[in-house]
């Protein structure tokens, strides 16, 4: 399971980077950590509104859920959902019809080594905003959800994340429009899953206190970004 990621890139960078306006820009803040098990807002595209970055929950629940968040989680944790075989009709309906792509600048891998569990964060070498696939929903309220969409992982991620055999679907910039066509050929869908090798990625081994509960926004800056990368 993803249930960690990060997103630490100003709002200017990231409208300049994808070309797209932030809905409501005042609301926006980075976030170095970004933890799924708590109610956290992450940044979207999705397939109906192409020209704007909106917010969505992370923890996909059915279009028109009227009932708190923590109630849905509770029952079924959908931080993440597969690209194949998903496990209810409802999630294989977001994917065919409610794809969105996720902003983030990086997420948080596991591996057990030694009798311990050593904490990575994975990002672009450039150190700039990617897409991840995802998949949304409208709520009764009109908020969104989302979920991320995972794959098998990837030869460059498992000898850094052995604790779960998923990782996310990242999509490269360029193949971001085919994950938001309202049909996916064949041949997309195969170049979006490969899309993966035009990006060059970076891993910081972080440390463990970044993940304390209470860990001020101030020392998680200041631990976050002095490591060397591998």
């Amino acid at each position: 399971m993803i249930y960690k990621l990060s997103n630490v890139a100003e709002l200017e960078e990231i409208e300049y980077e994808f070309g797209i306006p932030y809905k409501y820009p005042n609301l926006y803040a980075p976030q170095p950590i970004i933890n799924g098990f708590r109610e956290e807002n992450l940044s979207i595209i999705t397939l109906d509104k192409k020209h704007e970055i909106q917010y969505a929950i992370w923890g996909l629940m059915p279009n028109g859920f009227k009932d708190e968040w923590i109630v849905f989680q509770n029952l079924s944790n959908t931080l993440n959902v597969p690209k194949d075989n998903p496990n209810n009709d409802w999630v294989a309906e977001s994917l065919e019809n409610d794809r969105c792509l996720i902003i983030v600048t990086g997420f948080y891998t596991f591996l057990f080594e030694d009798g311990h569990i050593k904490p990575f964060l994975i990002t672009l070498k450039d150190n700039k905003p990617f897409y991840l696939a995802g998949v949304y929903s409208i709520l009764e309220d009109g908020f969104l959800s989302c979920a991320v969409v995972t794959t098998g992982t990837y030869n460059e991620i498992s000898k850094f994340h052995d604790i779960s055999d998923v990782a996310p679907l990242i999509i490269s910039k360029t193949d971001g429009e085919k994950w938001l066509s309202p049909d996916i050929s064949e041949e997309n869908a195969e170049q979006i899953v490969n899309s993966l090798k035009e990006l060059e990625f970076s891993v910081r081994p972080v440390p463990k206190k970044l993940f304390e509960k209470n860990l001020t926004p101030e020392l998680v800056e200041m631990d976050l970004f002095p490591f060397s990368l591998n």
